[in-house]
């Protein structure tokens, strides 16, 4: 049959051209779902995706050599906002005048009926404009800024000035930080240039539960799982009550999770779209599908979770010195607050082998949010522990 022999070459495209298979698959999927898990299967095949770029992707998905290894590259035309005219215009752009130095180089270079500022717009947020090493928080500013894109053209003072070197950057707002990855998923239609579990290491450390750990198991009681609320529907059942279905997606996969009338009732404040949480629950696996299901009993927020810890600040002896306390003493001032900080202890390792916790002060106790807690391990690094 016609269906038969459509099977037979896509299983022999998929085998023996496996990088070109993904590319053309993943060019032409237009079901999300799907298209999410091609992503996850040329991953098990060991295709890698790059994220948008400008100068490097192509129209549509392509193939990239990088150190021996083959990759996909994210193509301009799927990014939504942009289309099939806009990237090919892009395209016909690069190929006239080889590749774009800037933004305003871009914007100088480019067919400005076809790519917009809407469409510029897009591809800033979808990250094809992060090799200029501006943040797109900035490109978008100076996009925004333009009442007409071409009156933008050559102004150094606003598309030619370089970033700064040496400046020593702090860790990214944790709320810019996921805003960035909303907008990135609603472009790209997932997350690639990071996850926003990326910013709740010490989630992921309490909870040690992953949902790949699922595909093996058909039922369980009691799961705790860290993630992201997406696809999120409230629906309303026959007795007028409303219970609540999304899918709830970590960095190793996706499950569905559903969430009954009279837990729904107790939990709606703390779910909806894009929302990191901890879902602790049941599994379930339908016979028929063999679909795995989630079926929510509790709903953690990562602010209910971080009440609970301890910080732990580890030091050696030699590090005892009063320019570095004072350094210390300033930057944990920073962070705390004598009514809404947790403990917060030094571990005094000495040279005899001796190990002393000294409490400090409730003036210097840290408040225990993402943002401050991400301040420390990147200051201070493994120096510090976060205790639950």
């Amino acid at each position: 049959t016609a269906y038969a022999y459509i099977s037979y070459w896509t299983a022999f495209f998929k085998t023996h051209y496996t990088g070109v298979f993904f590319a053309v698959k993943l060019s032409t999927e237009g079901n999300e779902n799907k298209f999410i898990s091609l992503i996850k299967d040329a991953k098990l095949f060991g295709f890698e995706l790059l994220p948008p770029d400008i100068n490097k992707s192509d129209i549509h998905f392509s193939l990239e050599e990088r150190d021996g290894k083959t990759y996909i590259r994210y193509g301009l035309a799927k990014i939504k906002g942009v289309g099939e005219e806009a990237a090919k215009a892009i395209q016909e752009a690069k190929k006239k005048y080889g590749e774009f130095k800037s933004l305003a180089d871009f914007i100088a270079k480019v067919d400005k009926r076809k790519v917009n500022k809407k469409v510029i717009e897009a591809l800033i947020e979808a990250g094809a404009f992060d090799f200029t090493g501006e943040s797109r928080e900035e490109l978008l500013l100076k996009v925004q800024s333009q009442e007409k894109l071409s009156l933008a053209v050559g102004q150094n003072s606003l598309f030619g000035s370089p970033k700064g070197k040496g400046k020593k950057e702090e860790p990214q707002r944790v709320e810019d930080f996921l805003e960035r990855l909303r907008r990135e998923r609603e472009l790209l239609g997932f997350y690639i240039s990071g996850h926003p579990l990326d910013k709740y290491p010490h989630l992921l450390e309490k909870f040690r539960t992953r949902i790949e750990d699922l595909e093996e198991v058909d039922s369980a009681k009691g799961i705790a799982i860290p993630g992201v609320v997406v696809d999120f529907e409230e629906k309303r059942t026959r007795s007028g009550k409303y219970m609540a279905v999304f899918n709830l997606i970590d960095k190793t996969g996706i499950i569905e999770c559903i969430v009954f009338p009279d837990t729904y009732e107790a939990v709606k404040e703390k779910l909806g779209e894009d929302r990191v949480v901890v879902i602790e629950g049941d599994l379930t696996t339908d016979d028929e599908t063999q679909r795995k299901k989630l079926i929510v009993r509790r709903v953690l927020t990562p602010e209910e979770v971080e009440k609970g810890v301890r910080v732990v600040i580890k030091l050696s002896e030699h590090l005892i010195r009063d320019s570095f306390l004072e350094k210390l003493r300033r930057f944990l001032k920073q962070l705390s607050d004598p009514y809404k900080g947790t403990e917060t202890l030094i571990r005094l390792y000495t040279k005899g082998g001796e190990i002393y916790d000294i409490e400090l002060g409730k003036e210097y106790w840290v408040v225990p949010n993402a943002n401050n807690l991400n301040l420390l391990k990147a200051k201070l690094k493994e120096r510090v522990e976060i205790q639950f």
